[in-house]
């Protein structure tokens, strides 16, 4: 039973490197801990951080964690004061931090196309560059 599960986490990671590499799998280290709580501080260690540098690696990384039914929770580049961010049951962070791009500020809509990872900080000073005003934190 513990060998199968082991060749099964082996697998799981090869997979993973597969589509992120290796050196975007965080088992310790900066990224792992800040993706093992949220702002609570309580800790939810997941079984590893994924940190993305593309939006097209997402699918594929869906794809692999239901294969072999591992839980996936997304974290963009905040606290996680509105919940979720943790790894209460077990699984993998997606960690969305690179992808933090600000894509479009539309004037006349009054709108913002961003990437998951883009700290709101950084959306209100350039909404302000532009005449406009997003709402400080908590709104993540």
């Amino acid at each position: 039973m513990i060998q199968s599960r082991l060749s099964t986490a082996d697998q799981l990671f090869a997979d993973l490197a597969a589509i992120v590499g290796k050196e975007n799998i965080h088992l310790e280290g900066a990224t792992y801990d800040d993706c093992s709580h949220d702002a609570t501080d309580i800790v939810h260690p997941p079984l590893a951080a994924i940190a993305v540098t593309s939006s097209e690696q997402i699918p594929l990384l869906l794809k692999a964690a239901r294969k072999h039914r591992i839980p996936v929770i997304p974290r963009g580049a905040g606290t996680g004061y509105t919940g979720g961010a943790a790894a209460e049951f077990g699984g993998i962070v997606l960690a969305l931090i690179g992808l933090n791009k600000i894509l479009d500020i539309d004037t006349t809509n009054k709108t913002a196309t961003v990437e998951p990872g883009v700290i709101t900080q950084i959306l209100a000073d350039q909404a302000a560059s532009v005449g406009l005003f997003y709402p400080p934190d908590p709104a993540s």
